[in-house]
C-alpha cells in the first residue's frame, strides 16, 4: 500500500457530498484517486468543488487501478452485491455506507466475499465513533461489569427482597426525530423507505451497547416513516427504537436512554451525556460541535438553534443547528487504520449484516400485522459463531 493511502468514491450524491468527501479532503492521510457515478453532471460538480484526480462512469475503471488502495461505496443499496464483489475481486478495501444490503441472500454473500478475499470491508455505522456513545458506551459496560448501587438507593425489602433474572437485564430505548420534508421523494418508494435506510443506526447501536445476540424482533407502523422496532436479546435485554419522521429540526435529533441495575445513562444529541445512579460519576459531560468549538452540551444547541431559527428564511436550505459529532471523522480514520493494519475495523461484515438483519425483520414484522419474528444467527451470519 502507497504511503498516501487512495481512495475512490463511488455514488457522488448528497451523502458523499455532505458528509463523505468533505472528510476525505480534511484527512491530511488520504488522496482523492477517484469519483465514480452514473451521473455525469454529479461528476462535472464533485470534480470542480473536491478535485479528484480522475473521474468515470465506471466501476470498472476504477477496479482497475493499481494505485486505489480503497473504495468508499455510497449507492443506492440495491446491487451493492455486485460492486463489492468486482470491487474486492481487485483487492480494493471496502467502505460500504449502510445498510449492507437489501436482502438477506445479498448480505450472507458479501461476507463470503468479504472473507474469501481477505479485504477489510467496514460499515458505515459512524455512530461507533462518536465521541459521546463510545464514552456513554464504556460507562455502561464498566457499571454492567461490577455494579454498585448509590448509598441513596430505596432497598425496600434490603436482604429478603427475592433474586430476579430480570435484574441482570437492561432496557434501552432510543428516540429519534425526523421530518419527512428533508427527504428525498425516492426514499419513499416501494421496497426503500426510511426503515431500510436509516435505522440500521439505530438497531446497530443496540448491538454495540449491549454485546447480546438478537433473537425476537416486532414492529408497528410504516415502513416509509414513523416505525417502533421491539428487539428482545438472547439474555431478555430489551431495545425500543422510535422514529418519528413528522417531527422537527428545531428540536434535537436523537436521545438515547440506557438502563440497568439501578442506573441510567442518557446520550443527548451526542452533545451530552447524563448520568445517575453509578456512584462517583459527574451528572452531565458536555460535547462540542466539530463545527462550532463552542457549542458545548444540548443547551448551547438549543441557544444556537434559536438564534439560528431567527434569522432563517430561506425554505430550500436547512436550518443552520450545531452539528453533533456523530463520528463520521473518526470513522473514516479508523477505517484507513485497519486498512493499514494499525487498528480494528471499526464496525465490519458482521456487525453490518446483523444491524441490517434485525431491520429487514421489522420490515417482515410489519407485513404480517406486527407479528413477532425470530432471528437467528444461521440467517445473517455466514459463519458461525
Amino acid at each position: 500500500m502507497s504511503r498516501v493511502f487512495n481512495m475512490a468514491v463511488v455514488g457522488c450524491g448528497a451523502i458523499a457530498q455532505g458528509m463523505h468527501l468533505p472528510n476525505i479532503a480534511a484527512h491530511a492521510g488520504i488522496r482523492l484517486r477517484w469519483c465514480c457515478d452514473i451521473n455525469p453532471r454529479t461528476l462535472k460538480t464533485v470534480a470542480a468543488r473536491w478535485k479528484p484526480d480522475r473521474t468515470t462512469t465506471r466501476i470498472e475503471d476504477v477496479a482497475a487501478d493499481p494505485e486505489c488502495d480503497a473504495v468508499l461505496i455510497a449507492t443506492h443499496p440495491e446491487g451493492r452485491r455486485d460492486l463489492v464483489r468486482t470491487l474486492a475481486a481487485a483487492g480494493k478495501h471496502l467502505y460500504v455506507e449502510k445498510p449492507l444490503a437489501d436482502n438477506l441472500p445479498d448480505i450472507l454473500r458479501i461476507q463470503r466475499i468479504a472473507d474469501e478475499t481477505g479485504i477489510v470491508l467496514s460499515v458505515g455505522h459512524n455512530r461507533r465513533m462518536a465521541p459521546a456513545l463510545r464514552d456513554a458506551r464504556d460507562l455502561f459496560h464498566a457499571h454492567r461489569a461490577a455494579p454498585r448501587s448509590e448509598p441513596w438507593r430505596w432497598d425496600r425489602e434490603g436482604r429478603r427482597r427475592p433474586p430476579r433474572p430480570e435484574e441482570r437485564q437492561t432496557v434501552m430505548l432510543q428516540r429519534i426525530n425526523d421530518d419527512y420534508f428533508s427527504w428525498k421523494a425516492w426514499a419513499f418508494e416501494e421496497n426503500a423507505g426510511i426503515l431500510l435506510l436509516e435505522l440500521n443506526h439505530f438497531t446497530d447501536l443496540a448491538y454495540f451497547f449491549l454485546e447480546r445476540e438478537p433473537v425476537l424482533v416486532s414492529a408497528a407502523g410504516s415502513p416509509m416513516m414513523n416505525v417502533l422496532i421491539n428487539i428482545t436479546f438472547e439474555d431478555g435485554s430489551l431495545c425500543a427504537i422510535v422514529d418519528a419522521c413528522v417531527g422537527t429540526f428545531g428540536y434535537p435529533k436523537e436521545l438515547y436512554e440506557i438502563y440497568h441495575q439501578g442506573a441510567a445513562i442518557i446520550v443527548d444529541h451526542c452533545m451530552e451525556v447524563r448520568t445517575a445512579g453509578i456512584p462517583g460519576q459527574p451528572f452531565r459531560r458536555l460535547y462540542p460541535s466539530p463545527g462550532d468549538a463552542q457549542a458545548a452540551g444540548i443547551e448551547a444547541w438549543y441557544d444556537r438553534t434559536l438564534e439560528a431559527a431567527g434569522r432563517h428564511t430561506d425554505k430550500t436550505k436547512p436550518l443552520a443547528s450545531p452539528w453533533p459529532d456523530k463520528g463520521h471523522f473518526r470513522f473514516l480514520d479508523a477505517f484507513v487504520k485497519a486498512c493499514r493494519g494499525e487498528g480494528p475495523n471499526p464496525c465490519d461484515a458482521v456487525c453490518g449484516a446483523r444491524a441490517a438483519a434485525i431491520v429487514l425483520k421489522a420490515a417482515l414484522s410489519l407485513r404480517n400485522g406486527g407479528k413477532p419474528q425470530r432471528i437467528r444467527p444461521e440467517e445473517y451470519l455466514a459463519r458461525p459463531r
